[in-house]
Formats: C-alpha cells, sequence, structure tokens
C-alpha cells in the first residue's frame, strides 16, 4: 500500500486541514500519516482560534513518521508559524521524498492562517525544495507581488515562483468568463491551462483537497502532469455534491464515490435477496402487459443510473411471475422517474413497482387501506417526461407521497398502478396487502 504524508492544521469541522487530507488519501486507497502543525478552532462560519503547535513538537511527529515508515509522497497546508515552515525545510531538504507545498495563507472564511514572517520562509527554504507549489491567485500575489487577473499574468507569476527552485507550479482560480482555470507549468517549460465550469457558491476544504489528491496521485506513482489532472477531475466531481452540514459554505466530500459504491452493492445485493419473494408473492394478474419492475436507488437519485432494477423486467411464466435477468442500475426508465420525482418531495422514498391497473386491483389498493393519488395524461403538456410529470401531479393533488399513484393510460400508453416505498422490503409489504384484498 503506498503512503502518504501530510503536515498540516486541524479542522475541528473535518473540511479541510490534516481531516481533508485524510479522507483525500483514504479516497485513493492511499494509506495516509499526518503531523499537526497548528489547531483551530474553526466551522463554516469562521475560525475563532489558531494555537501553533511548538516546533520541536512538529519536527517529533515527522521523524516519529519517516523513522518507521518513508512516505510516497508528502504534502503542506497551513504551516502558520514562520518557525515551523523551517522544521518543515529543514528535514525534506534531506529526503527524496516528493513534497507538494500548498502555501495556505488565508482561509475561506477569511481567517489569516500564516505569520507575516512565513511568506519569507516560503520562497526562501520550502518552495525551493518542494516538487509542486499550488497558490491560489491571492496567494501568487503575496508571494510573487504580480497581480494575476489573467493566463498571462499567471504565466508570468508561474514562472517567478519556478525560478525559486521547484519542479512545477500550479496557479489555481484564474477567472476565464463562467469557467475558471488553473495554470500548470513544469520545470521541463511544458505547460497546461486547464478549464473547467465555475461551480456557484463557495466550498470549505477545495485547496486542501486538491493539493492531498495531487499528493495521493504522487504516491501512486503518477507524474506531476497526470497527478494535477486526475486531482482536478476527482475534484470538480466532488464540487458537485458539496454538503449543506453547518450554517456557512459548504464542505466538499472525497469520499462520496466510495460510499456510493458502497451503497450500489448493498442495493444490489437487496434486490437480488428478494428475487424469489417476489415470484413468490406477485400473482400474474398484477402483472401489465409490458411487464413489471422493482427499483430501488440511492439517496437523492438525480438520473435514471441512480436507481436500480432488474434487466429484463418481470413477466409471466405459465402462472408464475419470473423475474428476468439481474438487478442493474439503469435497467428501468419506468419506474426510475417515479422514484426521481417522488424523492424531491420525500427523500425518504427510495423505491418502487409497477403492477397492472384495473378496477379491481385499483379496489384490492383501497382495501389494503393504502393512500392513493392519480393523474390525467390527457393534462400531460408537451415535451415532458410523463412519469416525472405525472408522479408530481399526483403528489401535488395529494399533498405527499402516496402509497399509489396510478393513471388510466393514453394513446399507446397502457394504464398503471404504482406502489411507492421507502425499500423494496416496504414496497413488498405493500404489495402482499393487495394480494390479501384481491378477489379469487
Amino acid at each position: 500500500m503506498k503512503i502518504a504524508l501530510t503536515i498540516a492544521g486541524s479542522d475541528s469541522i473535518g473540511g479541510a486541514g490534516v481531516q481533508m487530507d485524510l479522507k483525500a488519501f483514504a479516497s485513493l486507497g492511499v494509506h495516509g500519516c499526518s503531523a499537526i502543525t497548528c489547531l483551530t478552532a474553526q466551522n463554516t462560519k469562521k475560525i475563532t482560534r489558531i494555537d501553533p503547535v511548538p516546533p520541536d513538537m512538529l519536527r517529533e511527529q515527522i521523524l516519529a513518521v519517516l523513522d518507521d515508515m518513508i512516505p510516497d509522497a508528502a504534502k503542506t497546508g497551513a504551516i502558520y508559524t514562520a518557525e515551523n515552515g523551517d522544521v518543515i525545510a529543514e528535514i525534506f531538504s534531506d529526503t527524496r521524498i516528493p513534497l507538494v507545498v500548498d502555501p495556505v495563507l488565508v482561509s475561506t472564511t477569511g481567517a489569516r492562517l500564516a505569520r507575516e514572517e512565513l511568506i519569507a520562509v516560503y520562497r526562501r527554504r520550502l518552495i525551493p525544495c518542494c516538487a509542486l507549489v499550488t497558490p491560489n491567485i491571492s496567494e501568487t500575489e503575496t508571494l510573487t507581488g504580480i497581480r494575476v487577473s489573467h493566463i498571462d499574468d499567471a504565466a508570468k507569476a508561474a514562472k517567478s515562483l519556478l525560478s525559486l527552485g521547484p519542479s512545477g507550479v500550479l496557479i489555481k482560480g484564474i477567472p476565464a468568463e463562467e469557467k475558471v482555470s488553473d495554470y500548470l507549468l513544469l520545470r521541463d517549460g511544458s505547460e497546461q491551462i486547464l478549464t473547467s465550469t465555475r461551480w456557484p457558491g463557495e466550498f470549505h476544504g477545495t485547496g486542501c483537497m486538491l493539493s492531498a489528491l495531487i499528493t495521493g496521485h504522487l504516491s501512486l506513482g503518477d507524474d506531476l502532469c497526470t497527478s494535477v489532472i486526475k486531482a482536478r477531475g476527482e475534484l470538480f466531481s466532488a464540487l458537485e455534491f458539496g454538503m449543506d452540514l453547518g450554517k456557512g459554505i459548504k464542505i466538499v466530500d472525497p469520499l462520496r464515490e466510495i460510499r456510493t459504491n458502497s451503497e450500489k452493492a448493498r442495493i444490489l445485493a437487496s434486490l437480488e435477496k428478494i428475487r424469489s419473494g417476489i415470484e413468490d408473492m406477485l400473482r400474474v394478474e398484477l402483472i401489465p402487459e409490458v411487464g413489471s419492475n422493482l427499483g430501488f436507488s440511492l439517496p437523492e437519485p438525480r438520473t435514471e443510473r441512480d436507481v436500480a432494477a432488474f434487466s429484463g423486467r418481470i413477466v409471466r411464466e405459465g402462472t408464475k411471475a419470473k423475474v428476468i435477468g439481474c438487478a442493474k442500475f439503469g435497467a428501468s426508465k419506468h419506474v426510475a422517474r417515479v422514484i426521481i420525482a417522488a424523492s424531491k418531495y420525500d427523500n425518504s422514498v427510495k423505491s418502487a413497482m409497477n403492477i397492472k391497473f384495473n378496477m379491481g386491483n385499483l379496489n384490492a389498493c383501497t382495501k389494503a387501506g393504502l393512500s392513493m393519488s392519480s393523474f390525467s395524461r390527457k393534462e400531460e403538456p408537451e415535451g415532458v417526461s410523463s412519469m416525472s410529470w405525472g408522479t408530481e401531479r399526483a403528489i401535488q393533488a395529494f399533498g405527499s407521497v402516496p402509497d399509489i399513484i396510478w393513471d388510466e393510460g393514453g394513446h399507446g400508453k397502457e394504464p398503471m398502478i404504482r406502489i411507492l416505498g421507502k425499500d423494496p422490503d416496504d414496497v413488498l409489504m405493500k404489495l402482499g396487502k393487495i394480494t390479501d384484498n384481491l378477489g379469487g
């Protein structure tokens, strides 16, 4: 297993600093080690206190790691004092461990994270011994004295920083209309202008996450340019799902993909587990001409790819129901759109199943004591998704998400009853109640 070391401040809410770095390392399958430079009392709105770690204690932390294992790459975040900057430079000038220096000077919430004397240490000692320095525009201007308002300015500033001795310079956050660009300059003279869509609002921990991901990729053996490109892609993917956990700015989550993959595996296993239960419980008179399906979604689904169902639907096989194919994400548009629309009104609703519409089946739903609502396709506007529109229309008419949403069909559209629930077990429980109230 590859190893990466972060030397940075501690963030009480876990959205930046060492806490963010360790999560970013873990997202890449890299073992993270840490040395704390300063303790902060902070949240998503402000920093109320910063206490630097004494230089001898910082030295002991780093040497304790290096005495036991050799990191494949390391990074710095907020260092805060010149004395601690000197400690880091002294150690890493004598090692061959690639070092990423993120020269954190001010937090996103506006608090200073570097004493004035540290600026000179960055220029004189830390930047010269690093593999990559990753300042944002404000940090670049402080470190070089060059005002940066467009790419040409960034190129000039990057050359100034490169003359100090690092192997590469990445200047972040250069405005480009509705986009944002980063400028990468390497020792061999090669350059990259990396442009992405600018996400609205502010986020806590983006600089930490980016530099940690770059460090993680370096530890895995990627070169500087590849590490930067991969890390930026991973960061911008995470920004789409920024978390509103506090009362201030959003927090980015580098572990979201890992958690999503774990949840996907659990969802697929849950559907496969109840395959035989569906076949035993679902009577053929409940299966529509187009077949049935049972969907189960990730939390807060956005697209059909966030909803799993059976790839071949649930069909009639003689006098029995038969589940065809395997559980797969993106397998059903119909139930996926119902779940996505319903989850907007109640995020606990993550499962749905379609069954045959007729008055006998609808009466069984009523006798089962299930809440119901409906929509008419005659009222459907042009150019909308029938299931999304119809589901929302029925929910709005009922005032909340009901157990059952039904419609009488339309031109080329089979009438349908849909059972909604929190998970497949909940849906099957409701299906069982319907079955118990069917005639015959």
